[in-house]
């Protein structure tokens, strides 16, 4: 059963469910409750790309902190991901768990959500979220900012709590793990079209490579022809100009097929590469 805005206020206010860090209770008057649930906030907000620049490389000359690579405030491209620790503490009791999904306004702006899950009974600790702009507009976002909205969910009897030790937000690995763009399609793309193009093309030009391997097999029957004697004319006649005029109508055809597969390949890449700003993209999108 969910819990209402009368319950939620009762158990944060106690210390429970969410605080302002583990040891400091949250106020009341620094949230947004509705009917059955509670709106969180962003706390920091890493840009994975410039964090693992600036921790990789630089801090060989200066002790860089995963806190020096936060930002307050990032504008998330399209097709690009941010990672966002979420502000609030949270102090799950043993008897409720809780699950997180992003707000409609997010979704509107073409922003997704990729790890919104539950939170287990008992759990401590902070929360991250990775948001991926799959719209056409870059998409702000600012510490404070409403990022994602949680519902409390009893559960019949107490729980032995969670297994697993203190959250404590975006890590390392986590930023080492993630690209700046989603799937990692900026490095990807240029290996995807080639292999694309080999797929589609390869087919075609196995049909021309046919065309002349028959060519060659029947050179010997040539050879026999003019052992008999037969006149130079004849066996133009008779052999070389219908295998010629063959050779032309299939290689036309492969000529066509080819042409097809490579218009039906730039429509895919067009589509794929509708969003993005690569310079493989920009040109293949110039006529």
């Amino acid at each position: 059963m969910l819990l209402s805005k009368k319950s939620l206020e009762t158990r944060i206010n106690s210390g429970e469910i969410l605080r302002k860090s583990r040891n400091i209770p949250l106020d009341m008057s620094s949230i947004n409750l509705s009917g059955s649930s509670c709106d969180l906030t962003v706390g920091r907000i890493f840009q994975p790309e410039n964090a693992k620049t600036i921790l990789n490389q630089f801090q060989v000359f200066h002790n860089y902190k995963i806190d020096d690579v936060a930002l307050e405030k990032h504008r998330i491209k399209p097709g690009e991901m941010a990672l966002i620790e979420v502000k609030e503490y949270f102090a799950m009791p043993r008897d409720m768990g809780g699950i997180l999904f992003p707000p409609n306004k997010l979704a509107k702006e073409g922003l997704l959500m990729t790890n919104p899950g539950h939170v287990d009974p008992g759990y401590r600790g902070l929360v991250t979220v990775c948001l991926v702009n799959m719209g056409r507009q870059e998409v702000h976002i600012a510490v404070d900012q409403v990022i994602t909205t949680l519902l409390l969910v009893g559960v019949d009897e107490p729980t032995d709590g969670y297994a697993g030790s203190e959250g404590k937000g975006v890590h390392k690995t986590q930023l080492q793990s993630l690209d700046v763009d989603f799937a990692g399609l900026k490095s990807r793309l240029p290996g995807l079209i080639t292999e694309y193009i080999s797929h589609r093309v390869g087919a075609a030009l196995a049909l021309v490579g046919l065309v002349f391997a028959s060519y060659a097999l029947i050179l010997p029957e040539l050879g026999q022809y003019r052992i008999e004697s037969k006149k130079e004319e004849e066996i133009a006649q008779e052999l070389i100009e219908p295998l010629r005029e063959a050779m032309i109508t299939d290689y036309s055809k492969a000529s066509e097929n080819i042409q097809a597969q490579l218009d039906s390949l730039k429509k895919v890449l067009l589509k794929v590469c509708e969003n993005s700003k690569t310079t493989e993209c920009k040109e293949l999108s110039n006529p």
